[in-house]
C-alpha cells in the first residue's frame, strides 16, 4: 500500500527525536512524510528528521485545524499515494507494526478511514489513563450508518492524532471542513458515515498520546467542543447529541479512580463540573462577548475571524 504521512508541528520539544526514530522504525514505510511547520522556534524542527522528509513552513497564525491539513493531504495527492496516514507531534507510534496494522483495514474496499487506539503515556496520571482506557478498546469494530440508532455521535468518533484516510474517499466526500474551531476528524467521519462508506476502529494499531489536563484546559477544550457542537447543527441533528456518553463515562471513571486512586476522588467531582460548565458556556457562545470568548478557547486563532 502506498501512503504518505502528514503531520502539524509546533515547538514539539525533545520529543520529536522519538517520533522520528518511531516513524522510521516501521515495517512499512511511507512514500513521503509533509510535515506542516507552524513556525516552531524551538530548534527541534529540521534537526533530526531524513533528508527526504518535506518539511513546509507556515505563519502561526496561518495553522488551521482542517485547512492546514488539507494542504498537507494535497501535497501528498501528488505523490500518487492512496491513504495518508495523519498523526500529531505528541502521538508516538507503539511499535515498529503500528501503521501496517493502520492500514489493513483498507482491504476493505468500502472503508474510508481507520482510527487507531490510543495508549496513555508513562507519566499519566489516573484520569488522563481512564480516559484512554475508555475511549480507545483493544476491541476493534466497523461503524456503518445503520449503527446510528444505536451508537449515536460515537458512529463518528475520529481522532487525527492517529488516523488513517482513503484519498480517494477524502476528496469524494469533500475533505476536512476549513475554518473549524475543533473536531476536523470527527466531521469528516460523519460525512463518511452519511454517505455510506464505513470508517474502522483498530483496536490492534497503537500509538502513545495522552495529556494531563488541569482543570482550566479542561474548561477551555470542552468550551471548544462546545462551539463546534454548536456549530455543526448536522451532528446533532443526524448523530444526536453526546450527553449519554458524558454520563457514562463520568460513572465509570468514578469507579476507576476509587478503586485505583481513591483520594483523587474528589478531583473528578471538580473535572465533571468543570467539563459540564465549559461545554455549556462554548455551546450558549454567542452570548459571550468574543473578547471573553478568546480567553476560554484552547484554539484563540479561531476567533481572529469569527463571528
Amino acid at each position: 500500500m502506498k501512503y504518505a504521512i502528514v503531520v502539524p508541528t509546533y515547538n514539539p520539544g525533545a520529543a520529536w527525536s522519538d517520533w522520528v526514530e518511531a516513524v522510521v522504525g516501521q515495517s512499512v514505510q511511507p512514500e513521503v512524510v509533509i510535515v506542516i511547520d507552524s513556525s516552531s522556534t524551538d530548534g527541534q524542527i529540521g534537526s533530526c528528521e531524513p533528508s527526504a522528509w518535506h518539511i513546509v513552513k507556515i505563519k502561526s497564525a496561518e495553522f488551521d485545524h482542517g485547512g492546514t491539513r488539507n494542504k498537507g493531504f494535497e501535497m501528498a495527492a501528488q505523490h500518487q499515494v492512496d491513504y495518508v496516514v495523519s498523526l500529531t507531534q505528541d502521538s508516538i507510534l507503539a511499535d515498529q507494526h503500528a501503521i501496517e496494522r493502520l492500514l489493513e483495514p483498507f482491504a476493505d474496499a468500502q472503508v474510508a478511514a481507520v482510527c487507531g487506539r490510543q495508549l496513555p503515556r508513562a507519566d499519566a496520571n489516573v484520569r488522563s489513563k481512564f480516559a484512554r482506557l475508555f475511549n480507545y478498546l483493544p476491541v476493534s469494530f466497523i461503524n456503518l450508518k445503520e449503527n446510528i440508532p444505536e451508537r449515536g455521535i460515537k458512529t463518528a468518533f475520529m481522532s487525527n492524532s492517529f488516523a488513517a484516510y482513503r484519498l480517494f474517499a477524502f476528496v469524494e466526500v469533500g475533505r476536512f471542513p476549513e475554518k473549524i474551531i475543533f473536531g476536523e476528524d470527527m466531521y469528516l467521519a460523519a460525512k463518511f458515515i452519511l454517505a455510506g462508506w464505513k470508517t474502522y476502529y483498530n483496536g490492534e494499531a497503537s500509538s502513545v498520546h495522552s495529556h494531563n489536563y488541569s482543570l482550566f484546559e479542561d474548561f477551555r477544550r470542552y468550551f471548544d467542543i462546545g462551539v463546534f457542537h454548536r456549530v455543526t447543527p448536522f451532528l446533532r441533528e443526524q448523530f444526536g447529541t453526546a450527553s449519554g456518553e458524558g454520563l457514562k463515562f463520568s460513572i465509570k471513571e468514578l469507579g476507576y479512580v476509587a478503586k485505583n486512586r481513591f483520594w483523587a476522588i474528589p478531583m473528578v467531582f471538580l473535572e465533571v463540573f468543570t467539563k459540564f460548565v465549559g461545554y455549556k458556556a462554548g455551546y450558549n457562545y454567542k452570548s459571550i462577548p468574543k473578547s471573553i470568548r478568546v480567553k476560554l478557547s484552547l484554539n484563540r486563532k479561531y476567533w481572529k475571524n469569527a463571528r
